[in-house]
Order: C-alpha cells, then structure tokens, then sequence
C-alpha cells in the first residue's frame, strides 16, 4: 500500500512539474511577444518622427501621440533614444514636452534613416 502510495506521490509531484515548466515556457513566450510588439511601437514611433520632422521644426511629443497612436511615456523615451544615438539632430524640452529639430542636419541623415524604418 505504502508503495501506491509513493508512486502517486511521484506521480502527482511529476504532472505539478510538468505544469510548472510549461508556464514557464509560455511566461517566456508572452515576454518575448510583448518584446516584439514593443519594437513594433517603437519602429512606428521612429518613422513618425522622421516623417514629421523634416517638415516641422518642433513637435510636441501630444501631436507625435496623435498622429501614431502610441504612448507618450514611449515617445519620450524612444525621442530621448533617438537623440542620444544621433538618429536624429533634436532638442527635447521637458518643460514643453516637445522637440525642436536641426533641420540641416536631419535631411542628411533622414534617407539613410527612412530606409531602416
């Protein structure tokens, strides 16, 4: 009896492990999905940007959001990115929550950009 016992034990202790690694694996997959769209939205963010500022010199980050759909917190972040990197030839004004654009030295850069996203 005892014997019976240890097996379903085992057993029982077999399938919760099993449970256990398969949430892990799907755990894994949602962040991996959730990565994606994120560089899908920050792909859109990107070409948005280099859409509107070869023909603005300043944007405020609510009419970036407007017009890609996105979200601000993301916008800034992805701007502040793109600054830092030199995607883009910019000045982000917290205070303002916008950006002004070099625009001389944005169109040099734009084409090669245009292409990436």
């Amino acid at each position: 009896m005892k014997f019976d016992e240890s097996i379903k034990t085992f057993n029982k202790g077999l399938n919760l492990t099993k449970k256990m690694y398969e949430s892990s694996e799907k755990n894994n997959e949602i962040s991996e999905i959730k990565s994606l769209i994120n560089q899908s939205k920050i792909a859109k963010i990107k070409n948005t940007i280099l859409n509107l500022g070869t023909k603005f010199g300043r944007l405020h980050i609510m009419e970036i959001s407007e017009e890609c759909g996105e979200d601000e917190g993301l916008i800034i972040s992805t701007v502040r990115e793109m600054i830092k990197v030199s995607e883009i030839y910019a000045k982000y004004f917290e205070s303002s929550k916008s950006v002004a654009f070099d625009q001389q030295a944005n169109m040099k850069e734009v084409d090669k950009l245009m292409e990436q996203y």
